[in-house]
């Protein structure tokens, strides 16, 4: 029991962790990424240089710390029911998609149109997950107040 504890426990802080992550995209980065003549270039390297061990631990670890959540029907399901779908989902089927294809366009020609409609995409759906990132989180920190 003490082992589930623990490796739950890190979860939660992934999720935390997640949570950060999404924000900085969400009010910061993709802001000046916006402002800059490179920015589509950028945004290019940064999701090249995102995919590694320590993201892949705590974003994978966020998204089974949640399921483990919801399967195990805790005190914290509705935290990570909306932690879940609103950011693991989310980014499998609309975030990653976005960035293969900005990926995939760039050195073409269209770039820049490609980067237009990516932002204006990929940084809506960046802001559910932030949103539902936070709400997930409040979730978690008002039941461990309780």
């Amino acid at each position: 029991m003490l082992v589930f504890t623990v490796l739950t426990t890190l979860g939660k802080l992934s999720m935390l962790i997640m949570t950060g992550i999404y924000f900085i995209f969400s009010c910061t980065v993709m802001a000046a990424l916006r402002q800059s003549e490179q920015g589509a270039e950028t945004m290019v390297r940064i999701n090249k240089e995102i995919l590694n061990p320590l993201f892949y631990l705590c974003f994978f670890g966020s998204a089974l710390t949640a399921l483990v959540l919801v399967v195990t029907r805790s005190n914290d399901y509705l935290a990570g029911l909306i932690f879940f779908a609103g950011t693991f989902l989310v980014t499998l089927i609309k975030n990653v998609p976005l960035n293969n294809a900005l990926l995939a366009a760039s050195g073409e020609i269209g770039f820049q149109h490609t980067w237009q409609a990516y932002l204006r995409n990929w940084v809506f759906w960046n802001h559910v997950r932030t949103v539902s990132a936070t709400v997930s989180g409040a979730l978690l920190l008002w039941s461990a107040a309780l």
